[in-house]
């Protein structure tokens, strides 16, 4: 027994046989230090320490009191490191060990660290919280908290004074505090040892430094730093001396033919139980049994368990392991996270056991294969296994930081169907975990759980999903959805399957196209139902009822009975192994990057007529001739020579030009937003080129539909637009539940009308797969937890490690190692160094910023004028135009956080005043009056402001300002204002925080004629003014005719006055005309003869009110009256199919010379083409 603390085990006295008072002091001593301790560290209960608690539990002083008088301590709790005392370096001293003096700890403590840097005391917290349960323990047993992981007998040698020295864990342990305490140099206060090697294999790991690299760096570091330093001057040396905070991995001999994996009872074989190869390289020598030979194919595993216990103990993270089920609320009308998805919620009423411990774990799966070397004329296919955690919240989930890799399959061919072989290791992993758990230490809660996880889904392009699901994706019958039911058709010229004539079946029972046999063909009148959603339990005993071949290359050829005629599966997968995988909604994700990129090239391709990428070439003129369809396209011979007719969906050369120098020369998108799309184009053959995934995303929801308009027949194009408008719906991140249901009906329409148009070739499995997304949406939630971006631009960063192109697989998991340590090490650095975890803003100021106002003792600045800023290129002065100030006025204001809450008192006075008014045009309404409002309110009443928000609401004095050539980029926007008008100098303009200049006069962008300023095309307007020539345009809104308040002349404080007066008089004068038409018409009639001036306001009212029902699509714009409309008679009015035009075709056929030159009008003309859809198009969500 340790001398100094025998109390704690002598609780009874043996003589009265109550409590000893030496025990009860001591108990008191105990208490005091710990929750001394307790309280500096923010925490009110601390762990209870007696024989039945055995510090699993948190209690307050009381109750660990009376636990400890009535039951004692447990054993061996000499050293009371569970309650913050620090245990000496060896851990074999007990003896002699005296209580603590609690009156004097806290001059005591050994380091002051209230004057470390954060960083250095993240080291110290980040080594405690990894190292400390392999050195303690955090099992049940009572024994595991005291012995340093050590055995009984050890334990007896302890009793018995025999000294012995740490285990392996222990004594990594203790290194590693050593190193977190040690400082740099002598002297040195804000660095130790382990936090610089963590800061530079930080640098490492984001920057992809050579070992070679970083050797010379930490040799300059070690020169600079004055004295006997402690940094390790090589790579080696620093790996060393972090080993302890990395997680383990496995290497996994595997049969070169893939046929199995040498590892469990098999590991010790010399020769594969399949096909007979050795295991080892051919020549390699035994030499005597010290060393094993090179193997010929390597799997690395890296288990997942460790690392979800990581995510949980490091306090770090733990907390947000937790966030689906403290954080997640969408009301079920909105979808933004998984967690409110149906599969989810599937899982959680399935298996009821899983969901009531809500620190289990969801997973995602993912796998692609990639080329490590740059010279793709060497083929090599590497394919990693990836692992999402989806309990953390939208920014964190998803995140590079929190994507592991579970195995790096060896190339260099593609595993194919034997993918199954290497995932024997995870499915083990997963079963285990789902099965029995693993107990894990909770930093957050402080509390020691059994984790479980489960597997939810995987996510992969569509060949890869035939690895992972067994459903073979190639030929007639590829749609893992429609199964057997959707057999697809095989092209006699195109030698390919196709899709066309397929997706009627998922129209409704009433749709016209489902009788439409002439625009179908041979196809005739469509009478089948949609393909049914098939179970996995019903998936799986077809499945057992199927012999496939073995595992292995040998045997990649053979198919099972019915392969391509009945089904397509090539085997059983292994995921079937799970319990749980049949009981699953959705097993396999149909990755929508992927599928919106083949749409696109299909499309672009075919429209542009590209070369050998397009699809209207003569096998599919063969094609359709032989289908007898579209008699005008099919090839004809003249004069010996065979013609191909120009097609209706392919534009002319001359157009084909006018988009290549558009997408060149005119689009300018904000910093970030994209890349720049113009590097993709060749200019000199009209070509492109280089066109990544996000870039097709970019252009097929943002540009396709501006540059095809006009250039296409209105059918075409609006069938293109709402295309689309489809991937635009389905990539939101927050996802309406009752748009989703809609989205299944709209996109069938959209296909039926692109089969019409497109040949036969242009529908491959990517165009019909688009039918099935919207299941998949509503089942699984949005396609950004599910999609491969991701993963895509990990596996480019594990391209980039592949430094030796010897070891290839070796060497990335080597460096993959090290990321993953300096990931982890990035929790816990200071918030002002900059790392992956916490990365700065891009484009952030630094040092050399723009000041722009101090405060003074009797003035404090507003929150806007705080924030530095930063100019690009050289400046112009200029004076601005009242517009233009307007615009700049507005948009300090909005963006002015003390003037937050008179702008939310002015949008509930403007929908109290017009209840009809959507969203939207309260937008309008702000952007275009707040700023005027917000100047007579204060003028009224200065004595309820301050005198900045007075000096802030008054109209700019100084109209002479300086203007950046190139757009100026401002940190502090949070709010966006489109410019309605286009002057000849320089307009600020803001979106997403972004000030964007339009450089261009309005005739320059859309010629002298306004009538095709896209702004003006919409039903919206209705009458101009203003001098083109001066790039003054001022648009009056059909609903306010009345242009007699919008002259330019008139000041726009008297403008807003009469126009709120009369928008007053007209609310009162609707809100009374609650009459049948017939009465309207009277009092119409009746008015004329009265007073002209009378009859203008009715007549404009009446105007208004049918503009009003005409945009809720309850009139009939064909019913309008014209007598209702301002002017006088019909004769000189805008006839009704001219109005019907405007309100379902707001977009006319313009010529290359419209297309916009700037972001802002390119959202202009998306928010225009979003009326399209109101009433004729499916997709009015």
């Amino acid at each position: 027994m340790a001398e100094g603390r025998e109390w704690m085990y002598n609780r009874i006295s043996r003589t009265s046989g109550n409590l000893n008072l030496e025990f009860v002091d001591g108990v008191n001593h105990f208490l005091d230090f710990a929750f001394t301790i307790a309280q500096r560290n923010g925490e009110s209960m601390v762990k209870c320490p007696c024989t039945k608690c055995k510090l699993r539990k948190y209690f307050d002083r009381g109750i660990i009191r009376t636990h400890l008088c009535k039951n004692g301590f447990r054993e061996k709790y000499y050293i009371w490191d569970c309650h913050g005392e620090e245990r000496p370096i060896n851990p074999i001293i007990y003896r002699g060990y005296t209580p603590i003096n609690v009156d004097s700890f806290e001059s005591a403590t050994t380091i002051d660290k209230c004057d470390e840097p954060n960083h250095v005391l993240g080291c110290t917290q980040m080594v405690r919280e990894v190292m400390y349960p392999f050195s303690i323990g955090t099992a049940n047993d009572e024994n595991d908290f005291n012995t340093f992981g050590l055995d009984d007998d050890e334990e007896t040698r302890f009793e018995t004074n025999e000294t012995q020295n740490p285990n392996k864990n222990a004594e990594e342990f203790y290194k590693l505090l050593k190193d977190a305490s040690t400082p740099l140099y002598d002297g040195c206060t804000s660095h130790t040892r382990l936090s610089v090697v963590a800061e530079l294999l930080s640098v490492k790991s984001q920057y992809n430094m050579s070992d070679a690299c970083y050797d010379k760096v930490a040799s300059i570091v070690e020169r600079i730093v004055p004295g006997d330093n402690n940094l390790p001057n090589n790579f080696y040396q620093s790996k060393k001396m972090i080993h302890g905070l990395g997680l383990p991995y496995f290497k996994i001999d595997a049969c070169e033919n893939n046929c199995m994996l040498f590892d469990g009872n098999d590991k010790d074989l010399m020769y594969c139980k399949v096909c007979g190869v050795c295991r080892y390289e051919e020549g390699s020598i035994d030499r005597g049994g010290k060393r094993k030979p090179p193997s010929k194919k390597v799997l690395r595993y890296l288990p997942i368990t460790e690392r979800l216990k990581r995510m949980y103990m490091s306090s770090k993270t733990s907390e947000f392991m937790t966030w689906h089920m403290r954080g997640a609320s969408g009301g079920g009308s909105t979808i933004s996270h998984p967690c409110q998805s149906e599969a989810w919620k599937h899982v959680d009423q399935t298996f009821p056991d899983f969901a009531t411990e809500s620190r289990n774990v969801r997973l995602g799966l993912c796998t692609d294969g990639f080329n490590p070397n740059s010279d793709f004329s060497n083929p090599y296919s590497i394919w990693p296994m990836f692992i999402a955690v989806y309990n953390l919240p939208p920014e964190l989930c998803m995140k590079e930081p929190y994507i592991f890799m579970a195995m790096l399959i060896p190339g260099p061919r593609s595993p194919g169907r034997n993918i199954d072989v290497f995932l024997r290791p995870l499915i083990d992993e997963l079963n285990m975990i789902w099965n029995v758990g693993v107990e894990t230490w909770d930093a957050f809660r402080k509390q020691n759980f059994v984790l479980r996880a489960c597997l939810i889904w995987t996510i992969s392009d569509f060949p890869a999903y035939g690895m992972l699901s067994g459903w073979s994706t190639h030929g007639r019958l590829a749609c893992p959805y429609c199964l057997g039911e959707g057999v697809a058709q095989q092209l006699k010229f195109g030698k390919k399957p196709c899709w066309w004539g397929c997706h009627r079946r998922f129209l409704r029972a009433q749709h016209g196209f489902r009788r439409d046999s002439q625009s179908w063909g041979v196809f005739g009148v469509e009478r089948r139902r949609p393909c049914p959603i098939v179970s996995g339990a019903e998936i799986l005993r077809d499945i057992e009822s199927i012999s496939f071949p073995p595992f292995g290359l040998q045997y990649d050829n053979l198919r099972a009975d019915g392969f391509g005629r009945t089904h397509n599966w090539i085997k059983r997968s292994i995921f079937w192994d799970l319990p749980y995988w049949k009981d699953l909604l959705v097993r396999h994700n149909l990755d929508v990057m992927h599928i919106e990129k083949n749409c696109f090239d299909n499309v672009f391709n075919t429209v542009m007529n590209v070369k050998g990428r397009t699809k209207d070439n003569s096998n599919s003129r063969r094609d359709m001739e032989l289908m007898s369809i579209r008699k005008e396209l099919h090839l004809y011979q003249r004069n010996m020579i065979t013609y191909q007719p120009k097609a209706s969906y392919v534009l002319d050369k001359p157009n084909v030009v006018n988009i290549c120098n558009w997408l060149k020369e005119e689009v300018k998108l904000p910093d970030g937003y994209s890349s720049n799309i113009g590097h993709c184009v060749n200019t000199t053959n009209n070509t492109f080129y280089s066109m990544k995934s996000h870039d097709c995303h970019v252009f097929m929801q943002r540009l396709l539909p501006i540059a095809l308009r006009g250039y296409l027949r209105s059918p075409l194009w609006i069938a293109i637009s709402e295309f689309c408008k489809f991937f635009r719906i389905i990539c939101a991140k927050q996802l309406c539940v009752a748009d989703i249901e809609k989205l299944q009906d709209a996109i069938a329409v959209t296909l039926c009308k692109l089969e019409k148009v497109f040949p036969p070739s242009f529908f491959d499995s990517m165009e019909h797969l688009t039918v099935h997304l919207p299941w998949e949406l509503k089942t699984c939630g949005p396609v950004q937890y599910r999609w491969m971006y991701p993963f895509e631009r990990l596996m480019k960063k594990l391209k980039e490690k592949a430094k030796n192109k010897q070891f290839l697989e070796g060497s990335i998991v080597e460096k993959f190692w090290v990321h993953e340590v300096a990931l982890f090490c990035e929790h816990y650095f200071d918030d002002n160094l900059g790392t992956r975890i916490n990365p700065h803003v891009r484009n952030e100021v630094g040092a050399n910023m723009l000041v722009i106002g101090e405060a003074s003792n009797d003035f404090e600045l507003l929150s806007i004028f705080k924030h530095p800023v930063r100019n690009f290129s050289r400046v112009n002065n200029r004076v601005l135009t009242n517009e233009e100030l307007h615009h700049v006025h507005s948009y300090v204001l909005f963006n002015t956080p003390e003037v937050q809450q008179y702008i939310t008192h002015f949008e509930n006075l403007t929908r109290q005043s017009s209840p009809r008014l959507n969203d939207s045009d309260v937008d309008k309404h702000r952007m275009t009056h707040f700023a005027t409002w917000f100047e007579l309110m204060v003028k009224d009443s200065p004595q309820n402001f301050t005198s900045q928000l007075i000096e802030l609401s008054e109209w700019p004095k100084n109209k002479e300002i300086e203007i950046g050539r190139k757009p100026t980029f401002l940190d502090f926007a949070e709010k966006w204002v489109l410019d309605d008008t286009s002057t000849n100098e320089p307009v600020p303009t803001s979106f997403a925080g972004y000030m964007v200049a339009y450089r261009q006069r309005m005739e320059e962008a859309y010629g002298p004629d306004r009538t095709k300023h896209p702004a003006f095309d919409s039903h919206m307007w209705k009458e101009i003014t203003g001098d083109p020539k001066k790039g003054r345009w001022v648009g009056v809104p059909a609903q306010l005719s009345h242009p007699e308040l919008f002259q330019p002349s008139k000041p726009l404080e008297d403008t807003y006055r009469l126009l709120s007066g009369r928008i007053v008089e007209m609310e009162a004068e609707i809100e009374t005309m609650g009459v049948g038409m017939a009465e309207l018409k009277a009092q119409n009639e009746t008015m004329r003869l009265e007073n002209i001036e009378q009859r203008t306001s009715f007549t404009t009212a009446m105007s208004n009110i049918w503009a009003i029902l005409i945009n809720m699509g309850v009139a009939n714009p064909n019913m309008i009256n014209h007598q209702f409309l301002p002017g006088g008679s019909s004769s000189n009015q805008c006839p009704p199919s001219l109005l019907a035009q405007r309100k379902y075709n707001p977009l006319p056929s313009i010529g290359q010379h419209q297309q916009p030159r700037s972001f802002g009008q390119l959202l202009e003309m998306n928010y225009t083409q979003a009326h399209l859809f109101d009433q004729p198009s499916p997709f009015a969500v």
